[in-house]
């Protein structure tokens, strides 16, 4: 991503000032002080990532309000990356309540969303890009109060967006570990967890052999119950069998009966006369009982 243009609408004491950044390796701004070269430098930031004013601190010049009373303060930059050209222009007018100004990314002549252009450098922030690209007089002063671990970080700083951070979770986790396994006390953090650990690693065995011990009763189970099943049904024939048993019983001895009957009967000498003389002899008693009956 390489910046080509810079237009400055009203910024600090640039007023309708236009810069092509045409050489292809270096492009050097040179003037005595208070020429301007610090307040492009701080276009180029708040045109990226906006116009704060005096409502939010950061590490390079935020205070660049238009030194005349014009509306609205801003301008654009162009960028080149590959094929692509990317216009972004910001405005900030009175009234402005977000006091960032409005941003407008154009590629290649149509408005794109602002996202399309900040993944195009990673997304850095306004933090980073001072830290990186700028270094002013009041930076060298700080470098000078650094030690030589802290020089190496802000060197590693360079290489990354988001490093800063990356840096501060380090320290984090640092102190963290340094908590974990303090020299000193009866039982350091890290030895309490591995006990811990390892009490529960034995609970898990236990229940794991409980598991185990269960399985096989359950495995038991279901084979008793298989032999259960097939004695029941084993039971249930010889009940049939033992019914149908003493069915036949009962009715051998009905026949026995029978037998015995049968043996003890005696042929009667019983002719046709004697059947009508016996049938004549109801009728009279039966006459003999209604005239009885009618008295």
């Amino acid at each position: 991503m390489k910046l080509c243009q810079i237009d400055v609408q009203h910024f600090g004491q640039l007023d309708n000032v236009h810069f092509d950044l045409n050489a292809t390796d270096l492009n050097v701004f040179f003037g005595a002080n208070e020429a301007g070269k610090s307040t492009t430098v701080a276009f180029i930031k708040q045109v990226l990532f906006g116009f704060h004013l005096k409502s939010k601190s950061s590490p390079f010049f935020e205070d660049y309000t238009p030194l005349r009373p014009v509306s609205p303060m801003g301008g654009s930059l162009i960028f080149e990356d590959g094929s692509d050209h990317f216009k972004l222009t910001r405005l900030f007018a009175k009234g402005d309540k977000t006091k960032s100004g409005l941003l407008t990314v154009v590629q290649n002549g149509q408005k794109v969303d602002q996202e399309v252009f900040f993944s195009r450098i990673h997304k850095i922030d306004g933090d980073f890009y001072a830290e990186s690209f700028v270094f002013n007089q009041e930076l060298l002063t700080s470098i000078k109060q650094l030690t030589k671990n802290q020089l190496l970080e802000q060197i590693y700083h360079l290489g990354a967006a988001q490093s800063k951070q990356f840096l501060e979770w380090r320290d984090e986790f640092q102190n963290n570990a340094a908590g974990l396994f303090k020299p000193r006390g009866k039982k350091p953090v890290v030895n309490q967890l591995l006990e811990k650990e390892k009490n529960q690693q034995l609970e898990m065995n236990q229940e794991k052999d409980q598991f185990r011990q269960y399985q096989q009763l359950e495995t038991q189970k279901v084979q008793v119950q298989k032999q259960l099943d097939h004695w029941q049904s084993d039971q249930q024939t010889a009940t049939d069998q033992l019914n149908h048993v003493v069915r036949l019983l009962g009715e051998s001895q009905s026949f026995s009966r029978y037998q015995s009957l049968k043996a003890q009967r005696e042929p009667i000498d019983f002719d046709d006369d004697a059947f009508q003389k016996a049938r004549l002899q109801e009728k009279r008693i039966e006459d003999s009982q209604e005239r009885l009956t009618t008295k």
